[in-house]
């Protein structure tokens, strides 16, 4: 099997394969974000359900047997809130604030229900959080390939010309992939939810003007290699990250 059938394989049952391996890549994590939630319908869906998902967690964590239970709550928050400082540091500092506030909650209503209870409201969290995040995703331009074109198709217009094979094919997709791969991004994403708050509220306009020409970039040009990770220098044609420095983490310069 040929490397071009196996990579069109994997963006048909992952979109943006490298999105849910490259991590540690900052840029990368904050520009596909940007990218698959630009309508306040899956922003609004993603604010709820991410904390949910990261509530209902922390909430199992907490009901772990002995001294496992505040290892596996300290791990949980100083990793999102680790991940929130590299996306940037005032962001960072309100993912810090939030996973607190989220642990000491999950702690006081174990202590409230009890165990048995307490994991049934967990498991409801993690997987109805999910759902909300997962289905929030129907306000947004359907992405290519799923958009049976190399372009992203707006809602209305691929429903008026999906065909029901189409149909069943990507209500497959969404219960057996898209939904765990929703909620593997939840331990990620709070931090970019929160970075958007932030530049929407003025912090970052340099970062927020970058991320607004990249993403008409991509909306314009759709065919171009935008699933990769760009290198840290521009490509030829320009067609690169926009790559986030300590000024954009809110340091020094």
């Amino acid at each position: 099997m040929s490397s071009k059938i196996r990579a069109s394989m994997a963006e048909a049952l992952f979109i943006v394969p490298a999105a849910h391996t490259r991590l540690a890549d900052v840029s990368f994590q904050t520009e596909i974000y940007e990218l698959f939630h630009r309508t306040l319908g899956a922003r609004i869906g993603h604010l709820i359900g991410t904390p949910s998902v990261l509530f209902g967690t922390l909430l199992l964590a907490s009901g772990a047997p002995g001294a496992a239970a505040p290892v596996l709550v300290i791990g949980l928050i100083l990793g999102v809130a680790a991940f929130g400082v590299a996306v940037d540091r005032l962001a960072g500092l309100a993912t810090a604030i939030a996973s607190v506030l989220l642990a000491v909650a999950a702690l006081l209503l174990t202590q409230a229900l009890g165990p048995e209870t307490a994991l049934v409201v967990a498991l409801s969290c993690v997987f109805g959080g999910c759902a909300v995040q997962t289905f929030s995703h129907v306000f947004e331009d359907v992405p290519p390939p799923v958009s049976g074109s190399p372009e992203f198709v707006t809602p209305s217009a691929w429903r008026r010309r999906v065909r029901v094979f189409e149909l069943l094919r990507l209500t497959l997709l969404t219960f057996l992939v898209f939904y765990w791969l929703e909620l593997w991004a939840c331990f990620r994403i709070l931090p970019l939810q929160i970075l958007h708050l932030l530049m929407w509220a003025g912090h970052r306009p340099d970062l927020r003007r970058a991320l607004d020409a990249r993403m008409a970039a991509i909306l314009a040009a759709p065919a171009s290699d935008w699933r990769r990770p760009a290198s840290r220098t521009a490509r030829p044609g320009g067609d690169a990250l926009p790559v986030i420095t300590d000024r954009d983490r809110g340091g020094a310069p």
